[in-house]
């Protein structure tokens, strides 16, 4: 789906800023080229975190709080990398993460 579409029950939340310390999300991350939305919230969902957030088209981040970092940004920050996996599906931009809770 692209950005702005909920995913397996959790509901799209916008797009926020991120950062390398501390980060928006951090309480388990994932790179892998089979990263989307949907299995990002998947693996998220699988250790019982509540948030998910993709990125760079390869990144996949879960916590149950959005920290500091977390400000919201223009969706169309969001819509820069397509997923490595299914370029039908957006994954985030640079610093951009694209969340669901």
């Amino acid at each position: 789906p692209p950005v702005g579409t909920d995913v397996n029950g959790f509901k799209y939340q916008g797009c926020f800023f991120d950062q390398q310390s501390p980060r928006t999300l951090a309480a388990k991350f994932v790179s892998s080229s089979n990263v989307t939305p949907l299995t990002c919230v998947k693996y998220c969902q699988s250790f019982n975190y509540d948030l998910a957030g993709v990125e760079y088209g390869v990144e996949c981040y879960c916590d149950n709080v959005i920290g500091p970092a977390g400000k919201a940004l223009d969706p169309a920050k969001c819509t820069v990398y397509a997923c490595t996996n299914d370029i039908t599906k957006n994954c985030g931009g640079d610093w951009a993460m694209a969340l669901y809770a």
